[in-house]
């Protein structure tokens, strides 16, 4: 056991901090309180007052793609150094995940800013992923599913309408991913292809986020990013 002491504790709830110690077994908290006495054996360490906190949330990650890299962890040293425990992943459309395993577009997937270079595989479905990342990665990671890459998916880069067909079968890659565990879906709107989606076509991604009661994160437009 390891017994933290005199901590000023932020709990996460919103709450005033409040000094206090913590008792930890290996990697468990297993008791915050106002003052814990110590038992025979305990390793204790004096905090004099340093302040204690969850770990920090980072909204908006693309390390969904890192984290199947076939060495992960150095990539996530620089977070967790800062206190950033968990990743909310796939933002900007972007996602590594959510496209068909037979899809002839896999290689623009990432919009030319991400790849699967130097990674475990590739990995279409949010299932796919998790299984993958799992004991993997040193950190807590929710993912999107990214409206570009479903669309890459169906039709690459193309600025056009998609046909119905296509429409049809984006929206199910992205329910599907939703089905699977997915926390949301993104919008990048900014990058290729989804700049080249019409109003309608968004509004039917917003319509499976009213559906499964997920949120939409939206990178906006940037008419001038593809001439």
């Amino acid at each position: 056991m390891k017994l933290f002491r005199d901590a000023l504790i932020y709990d996460g709830t919103g709450a005033e901090p409040f000094k206090g110690d913590i008792l930890v077994d290996t990697d468990r908290i297993v008791r915050v309180d106002a003052q814990i006495q110590p038992e025979t054996g305990w390793e204790i360490i004096d905090l004099n007052g340093l302040s204690v906190s969850p770990g920090f949330i980072d909204a908006h990650s693309h390390n969904d793609w890192f984290a199947i890299k076939n060495n992960p962890r150095k990539y996530f040293e620089p977070f967790i150094r800062q206190g950033i425990t968990s990743f909310i992943t796939g933002n900007c459309g972007l996602s590594s995940i959510g496209f068909e395993s037979d899809s002839q577009h896999i290689d623009k997937v990432g919009g030319g800013l991400f790849s699967y270079t130097d990674t475990t595989g590739k990995y279409p479905t949010v299932s796919e992923f998790f299984s993958a990342i799992d004991r993997n990665t040193p950190c807590n990671i929710a993912v999107l599913a990214g409206h570009c890459t479903a669309r890459t998916s169906v039709a690459g880069y193309e600025n056009r309408p998609l046909s119905e067909s296509e429409r049809k079968e984006m929206l199910e890659i992205m329910e599907n991913a939703l089905k699977e565990g997915a926390c949301g879906l993104s919008l990048g709107l900014m990058y290729e292809p989804g700049i080249y989606a019409g109003i309608e076509e968004l509004k039917d991604v917003a319509r499976l986020c009213e559906k499964y009661d997920r949120p939409m994160t939206v990178h906006p437009r940037a008419c001038s990013a593809v001439s």
